[in-house]
Parts: C-alpha cells; structure tokens; sequence
C-alpha cells in the first residue's frame, strides 16, 4: 500500500463520514414540525388571552371590526 492509496482511502472515509452527518441532519430535520405545536401552545396559553381582553371587543367577527382587522382568523 503506498502513499497514493491511503490518500485515496481517507478520502473516501471523509466522503462516508459527510454523507453520514448530512443523512442524520435530513433525519433530524424530519423531526422539526414538533415546533409548531410549542409555537401553537405558546400563542394559546400566552397570546390568545391578551387578544381576547384587549383587542377582540373591536377586532372580532363576534363583534363590528374596525379597520378592517379580524384577530379571531387566520384569514383575518
């Protein structure tokens, strides 16, 4: 074995090694719509009370919206 030939393996081990790190980056990113639902209990828990007793008196469809802002839609 010379030296051209173990250039040529480490070469091909760090292509394995990339093409593994980037197969388990795909992999964890297959586990990211987890998020939403955090982002979706934060604005439940967080958000839509403030909304409700500041802001859906004026800005609901349960009520006149004015300025043309529905809050209690996502189509607004």
């Amino acid at each position: 074995m010379g030296c051209g030939e173990s250039g040529f393996q480490l070469t091909r081990a760090a292509w394995a090694l990339t093409l593994c790190l980037l197969g388990s980056l795909s992999i964890g990113a297959a586990e990211l719509p987890a998020a939403p639902r955090s982002d979706e209990r934060f604005f439940t828990d967080t958000v839509l009370p403030v909304l409700e007793a500041r802001c859906f008196a004026c800005h609901s469809h349960d009520h006149e919206i004015k300025g043309g802002l529905a809050l209690d839609s996502r189509s607004g």
